[in-house]
C-alpha cells in the first residue's frame, strides 16, 4: 500500500514540474514563486493555493497518461513541520486527501508523498498539477441587482494587506489578504483569484451575483475516453509496472458468425437419359445423351450461421499474464438432392464395371426403347457437415504502451469435423413380364459413407490491439501442430420384397460392397493456422462491440466424397459373391480443409 501512494503521489509531483519547463514559466509568475510556495520549515507557511489538473504527457515517452471524467479541484499548502498537504475538494463520486512530510529540494519541490484515501482513480491517472487558474461558467439563478443582502457573520474578518516578512534566509513571505464574501439569499459570490501573481486575494462583492465560479481548475477533457490505461511505462517512484489495458480483469464476448468452407468434392452420382434408348448406354458417362444431375462436383459450400465465444482473465494485477479460451460452433449443414420418376426420363446410377472394363449404370427409373414400363423408382443423396473448434492459452504480454499491446500465446487446440455421405434408392419392378423382376417386387438399396476427423495439438501464437481515441483494432495469429486421427466408416444393403415374401436384406448396395465395407483409422502430422482480425468500437468503460474476419486452415482431414470408389466389380452386388478384382475398396484419400467467417460481436470487462 506504501508503494502505491508514494507512486500516486510521486506522480503528482512528477506532473507538477515537467522537464525543461520551470513552474514559473508555466504558470507565467515570477521565478521566486515556487520557493514561495512549498517554502522550507524556516519560511512562513502559505496559504493554500488551488490549481487546475489537466491531463499531461508522460515525461519520459511523451506518451499521454490518463484521463478522468470527474472534476477536481487540488490545493497546495503547508501541513506542518516540513509537509505539504495536497487536498482535493470533494465532488460527487470522489474523495482524496493527499498528506505528505518530505524535504524540500533546492528549488522548493517535495520528493516523497504518503497518504490515505480513496485514491484509486488518481493511481492510475497520474493527472498533472498545473497552476494555470482557468473560469469555469457556472449557471446561477438571475436575481435583482437591488435585492436587498444580508451578511453572514463570519470567524474570518476581512484582512488588511501588510508588507512582506523577511525570513533569515532572505526570501520573502507572501502577503495575504482575506476576506468575508457577502452572501445573498444563500449564495456566496465568488471571489476572483489573479493568475499572474503569487499574492491570494478575495474581494467582497456588494449586491451582485457572479455568474462564473472562482478561477481554480477542473479535470477537463474534449470527449469520453475508455481506453487511457498508462500501458507499458513504469513509475519513477515506486519502480513498479502500471496495469496494461484494456480495463478488465476478466473478459467474455459473444460473436454472431457468417461461415463458409471448402466443399466436400463428390463424383457424379445420378445421370438421367432419354426414354427409350438401350439399357446397355442410356445414362452411362460419356455417353451424348447422358447429363449429369447430381455430382461431379463440390457441395456442403454454402455460408450458414455460427457461434463463437472468447473469454479469459489475467493472473496478476498488472494485466501481463493470464489465461485465454475460444470456442467455435457451426451446426450441422445439410444437402439433399430427390429425382423420382415411372421411367420417362430414365435415371440411373453411373459407374464403371471392373468386369467388362466399361462404363454402366444401375438403373433407378427405366423404360424399354419399345417404351414397355421396366422399373420405376427415387433415388435420394443425403449429406451433412459439422465443424466446431476450441483452443485454451497461457497469455503473456510481450509488449504493451498507452495505445497498444502484444501478447504471446501457447496453448493447446482441439478441432473436429464430422461428415456424412449417403445415397438411397427405393425401386419398383414395373414390367408386367416380369422378366427382371416379378411385378411388384420392391428393392431398397444404401449406401453409407461417415468420417470423423479429430485434431489434438499444440499451439503458439500472438495476439494484440491497437488503439485510436474510443477505436480498436485487434489481431490474433496461432499455428498448432499435433495428431489428426481419422476414423472412415463404410457401410452398404440391399433389401429386396417380392410381394407377399418375406424381405431378403443382403450385404452391399452398390458403392459400398463387402470388398470395402468396414471401419478405417488413421493418424498422421496436421498443422491448422488460424488468422484473424477486428475493428471495434468502445461504446463503455466495460462494454465494446466489434466486427471481425477469420480463417482456418487445416492440413490434412477425409472427407466422405473423397471415399467413393466408383470402380465396382459387380459379381458381388446383392445377392452376388465377389469373384476376381476387390473393387470398390476404401480408397484411404486426404484432403486440405479451411472455414471462413465474417462476425459481428460484443464483449464485456469486468
Amino acid at each position: 500500500m506504501k508503494k502505491f501512494k508514494r507512486s500516486l503521489y510521486g506522480a503528482l509531483a512528477g506532473c507538477l514540474f515537467a522537464p525543461g519547463v520551470s513552474l514559473a514559466q508555466s504558470s507565467g509568475i515570477d521565478a521566486d514563486w515556487a520557493e514561495k510556495l512549498l517554502p522550507s520549515k524556516a519560511q512562513t507557511p502559505p496559504t493554500p493555493q488551488s490549481y487546475r489538473l489537466l491531463t499531461p504527457y508522460n515525461p519520459n515517452n511523451k506518451q499521454p497518461y490518463a484521463k478522468s471524467d470527474l472534476p477536481v479541484i487540488v490545493q497546495v499548502g503547508w501541513a506542518g513541520d516540513g509537509g505539504y498537504s495536497f487536498k482535493p475538494t470533494p465532488l460527487p463520486g470522489l474523495s482524496m486527501m493527499f498528506q505528505g512530510n518530505s524535504t524540500p529540494t533546492t528549488n522548493g519541490l517535495p520528493t516523497n508523498y504518503s497518504g490515505s484515501g480513496d485514491a484509486s482513480s488518481y493511481a492510475a491517472a497520474g493527472q498533472e498539477l498545473i497552476p494555470a487558474p482557468m473560469v469555469v461558467p457556472q449557471k446561477v439563478p438571475q436575481v435583482p441587482s437591488l435585492m436587498p443582502t444580508t451578511t453572514v457573520p463570519s470567524a474570518i474578518q476581512p484582512g488588511t494587506p501588510t508588507a512582506p516578512k523577511i525570513n533569515s534566509d532572505g526570501v520573502a513571505a507572501p502577503v495575504i489578504t482575506t476576506t468575508v464574501p457577502t452572501v445573498q439569499q444563500g449564495i456566496v459570490p465568488p471571489s476572483s483569484v489573479p493568475a499572474s501573481t503569487g499574492i491570494i486575494q478575495t474581494v467582497p462583492q456588494q449586491g451582485v451575483i457572479s455568474q462564473t465560479m472562482p478561477q481554480i481548475g477542473v479535470i477537463r477533457k474534449s470527449k469520453p475516453d475508455f481506453l487511457t490505461e498508462v500501458c507499458g511505462t513504469t513509475d519513477a517512484t515506486c519502480n513498479l509496472p502500471c496495469n496494461c489495458g484494456p480495463n478488465g480483469r476478466i473478459w467474455l464476448s459473444g460473436e454472431y458468425a457468417w461461415v463458409w468452407g471448402k466443399g466436400m468434392s463428390i463424383p457424379p452420382l445420378v445421370t438421367t437419359a432419354p426414354a427409350g434408348l438401350p439399357v446397355t448406354t442410356a445414362g452411362t458417362l460419356g455417353d451424348p445423351n447422358t447429363r449429369i444431375l447430381y455430382g461431379n462436383s463440390n457441395i456442403l459450400d454454402n455460408g450458414q450461421s455460427a457461434f463463437r465465444i472468447r473469454g479469459g482473465g489475467w493472473l496478476d494485477s498488472q494485466n501481463t499474464c493470464g489465461i485465454d479460451f475460444s470456442l467455435l460452433y457451426v451446426p450441422k449443414q445439410s444437402a439433399n438432392f430427390v429425382a423420382g420418376n415411372a421411367g420417362n426420363p430414365g435415371l440411373f446410377r453411373p459407374f464403371f464395371n471392373a468386369v467388362t472394363g466399361t462404363q454402366f449404370t444401375e438403373l433407378v427409373s427405366f423404360l424399354n426403347p419399345n417404351l414397355s414400363p421396366v422399373l420405376a423408382g427415387t433415388v435420394q443423396v443425403n449429406s451433412s457437415s459439422q465443424v466446431w473448434t476450441g483452443d485454451l492459452n497461457f497469455r503473456k504480454n510481450l509488449f504493451c504502451d498507452p495505445c497498444s499491446r502484444m501478447d504471446f500465446l501457447i496453448g493447446y487446440r482441439y478441432f473436429r469435423l464430422d461428415e456424412s455421405l449417403s445415397v438411397q434408392e427405393n425401386l419398383t419392378a414395373t414390367d408386367p413380364n416380369g422378366v427382371r423382376a416379378p411385378l411388384g417386387t420392391t428393392f431398397t438399396v444404401l449406401d453409407s459413407f461417415n468420417t470423423k476427423n479429430d485434431f489434438n495439438g499444440g499451439q503458439v501464437g500472438l495476439t494484440g490491439e491497437i488503439r485510436r481515441d474510443n477505436w480498436i483494432f485487434g489481431y490474433r495469429g496461432t499455428v498448432a501442430i499435433g495428431d489428426m486421427h481419422s476414423q472412415v466408416n463404410i457401410f452398404g444393403a440391399t433389401v429386396a420384397q417380392i410381394p407377399g415374401q418375406t424381405p431378403v436384406v443382403g450385404t452391399g448396395g452398390l458403392l459400398a460392397l463387402p470388398s470395402n465395407i468396414g471401419s478405417y483409422s488413421k493418424d498422421r502430422f496436421a498443422f491448422l493456422p488460424e488468422l484473424g482480425g477486428t475493428i471495434g468500437y468502445q461504446i463503455t468503460q466495460n462494454t465494446r462491440a466489434f466486427v471481425g474476419y477469420n480463417v482456418l486452415y487445416v492440413s490434412s482431414v477425409q472427407r466422405p466424397g473423397d471415399q467413393i470408389d466408383t470402380v465396382i466389380n459387380t459379381s458381388q452386388i446383392p445377392p452376388g459373391t465377389l469373384s476376381g478384382v476387390a473393387r470398390p475398396t476404401y480408397l484411404n484419400k486426404s484432403t486440405d480443409y479451411w472455414l471462413q467467417s465474417v462476425s459481428a460481436g460484443i464483449e464485456f470487462r469486468f
